[in-house]
């Protein structure tokens, strides 16, 4: 038993530390980690892998928070402490971006952020994103049409970016400096480790909100969707709060949706026969994309902070540990889905994954996730029914969402 404890706790932290080799297939790791240790301890982590209790920490916000940064939650006593006089203004002014974090907050602080940026993604708000999304995806392959072999892998990160600019009203040629400020800011998220190359991109990104806000007011532009929602939601709105929903929609509309897009598109070329299966059904597809969440999921875990000591499965869990919810291991609990491991676009209890989050913070922007995979799969089955993968595929980056480096196919006869 030990034995077996230890072997899942070496595979852990090479899987925690994103190395290489652990990323390329995470999910054998993740079904031997909830077959043996569905509640798992591993230092000041707890990691949580079977559905029924991801879906119990993620629902109860009276035992579980989002609120990292909250003074409950001893993290910003405990990591200011490590942080020097020189690095104090740097620190405390992450720490506030950090709770400016939508995900970062709850209770009725939370309901109400909701509530101002729902606006952006009602029903009738997102179908008029289609248009966009189909559009902009028409772009890319006029642009890689005639090429014998394509890499897909660029355009499956560029496409949500530019539907994110478009929401948020900046440049689409601005896209490339919002990912460079974004990624230094995620990777310090919860840590200090990158608190320097952090802060300075949160003074760049805010210098840029800036002069965007000044060019708005100059030409007297029409206000964008998003400043309308901030404003009809603004008491106590300031720079920051603005600057914290960039991030978060650059950070869950950008890479979670790039890392679906381009997950779905290989898994479902490594599953011939489920690909041939929606050419020849594509009624199939809503079901499809739900199964893709399902079998990718982007963003294979999330976290939680516990209000109290609590316990789950007999295991204690102190306040000062933080629970990793691994959706991606829920998403293929044999309790829940039959064949787990097996791609099916017709599956039809896919819809019980928590990819998209369960609870009080499901995600905001999941209409516009589900809406982008099914513009881009619904395009390539129909026009390009004999596309097909010609090179390897290797994941790089971190665990939580890796991307893909590659995506080499052929597109084949074009339909139509």
């Amino acid at each position: 038993m030990g034995a077996a404890v230890t072997s899942l706790d070496d595979e852990l932290t090479r899987f925690w530390a994103s190395e290489p080799d652990a990323i390329q297939d995470v999910f054998p790791f993740l079904a031997r980690l909830r077959e043996g240790s569905p509640v798992h301890v591993h230092g000041d982590l707890v990691f949580v892998s079977e559905h029924e209790d991801c879906k119990r920490v993620l629902t109860d916000r009276r035992r579980f928070s989002n609120e990292f940064m909250a003074d409950h939650a001893g993290r910003v006593q405990r990591l200011g402490a490590s942080v020097d006089a020189d690095h104090r203004e740097a620190f405390e002014q992450i720490v506030e971006l950090e709770r400016m974090l939508t995900f970062h907050s709850d209770g009725e602080e939370h309901d109400r952020r909701r509530r101002a940026l729902h606006r952006l993604f009602t029903p009738t708000r997102v179908a008029q994103f289609e248009d966009v999304t189909q559009a902009y995806f028409d772009e890319v392959l006029a642009e890689i049409e005639g090429d014998e072999v394509v890499d897909l892998a660029p355009w499956m990160r560029r496409l949500p970016s530019w539907v994110i600019a478009f929401l948020l009203g900046v440049p689409r040629e601005d896209c490339p400096r919002l990912a460079e400020w974004v990624g230094p800011i995620a990777k310090n998220l919860h840590n200090v480790d990158h608190l320097d190359e952090a802060y300075a991109a949160g003074q760049r990104f805010q210098a840029y909100l800036d002069g965007l806000i000044e060019d708005h007011e100059r030409h007297g532009r029409e206000e964008t969707e998003l400043f309308a929602a901030i404003r009809a939601g603004a008491e106590g709105f300031g720079a920051m709060r603005l600057l914290g929903i960039f991030v978060e929609m650059n950070l869950g509309g950008v890479e979670s949706t790039r890392g679906l897009l381009q997950g779905s598109l290989v898994a479902l070329l490594e599953h011939r026969d489920q690909w041939d299966r929606l050419v020849a059904d594509p009624s199939l597809l809503p079901t499809a994309v739900e199964e893709l969440l399902r079998y990718v999921a982007p963003g294979l875990w999330t976290t939680r902070i516990p209000l109290a000591e609590t316990e789950l499965r007999g295991v204690r869990i102190a306040p000062d540990q933080t629970i990793i919810v691994l959706v991606g291991g829920a998403n293929r609990d044999p309790a829940v889905f039959d064949d787990p491991e097996a791609l099916d676009v017709g599956r039809p209890n896919a819809r019980q994954h928590l990819a998209l989050g369960h609870g009080p913070h499901y995600c905001l922007g999941q209409a516009l996730a589900r809406l982008e995979l099914n513009v881009v799969l619904r395009t390539l089955l129909s026009r390009y029914p004999d596309l097909e993968l010609v090179g390897p595929i290797v994941r790089s980056g971190g665990a939580q969402n890796p991307a893909i480096d590659r995506i080499d196919v052929r597109l084949g006869r074009r339909v139509g």
